[in-house]
């Protein structure tokens, strides 16, 4: 309990909440430091995934059985799971604006693993290969993954987001 009290990520978001409730506003210098540490997030985690990956060959990083039914367990069960679930619990017609926030909220959960996997297995000493093959596979899988989820979705009249994204493009 020690370790996940102490642990910089727990402690960085209890800070967060603070702050958040008690109005208190850090010094802008402060403020503009982490920023551009947050803003660096995402271009690290990739520059991590493509070392890790560039010293993989594709044939081994689907040659593993775990890495597939990891990928078909995010990538349509949890998916189909999150989508049905507020099929049937009509939340885009129990609040205002409810369309958009349900739009966003599947498309984060339809979305591939973090690239983050690869530092956690990195830092506990586990198979940063295997992280680095269902974040990079999960990632390929979306083109069709996410595309099909989403005419689900407004199929289901879940989200008016396909006549949105049809019409902004003609």
């Amino acid at each position: 309990i020690k370790r996940i009290v102490t642990n910089p990520n727990i402690l960085a978001v209890l800070g967060g909440i603070i702050l958040l409730f008690t109005g208190i506003r850090l010094p802008e210098t402060l403020s503009i430091a982490f920023n551009d540490v947050g803003s660096m997030v995402g271009p690290i985690s990739m520059i991590i995934t493509g070392m890790i990956v560039g010293g993989m060959r594709l044939k081994n990083m689907t040659e593993n059985p775990r890495v597939w039914l990891v990928l078909l367990f995010r990538m349509v069960v949890c998916s189909g799971t999150a989508v049905a679930f507020v099929a049937l619990a009509g939340i885009p017609y129990r609040i205002a604006s409810g369309h958009s926030i349900v739009m966003i909220s599947l498309l984060s959960a339809i979305a591939p693993s973090a690239s983050n996997i690869n530092q956690v297995a990195i830092i506990y000493n586990k198979d940063e290969k295997y992280a680095s093959a269902i974040n990079v596979l999960s990632t390929l899988s979306c083109i069709v993954t996410m595309p099909l989820w989403v005419m689900v979705s407004s199929a289901m009249g879940i989200s008016n987001f396909l006549p949105s994204v049809v019409t902004g493009l003609a």
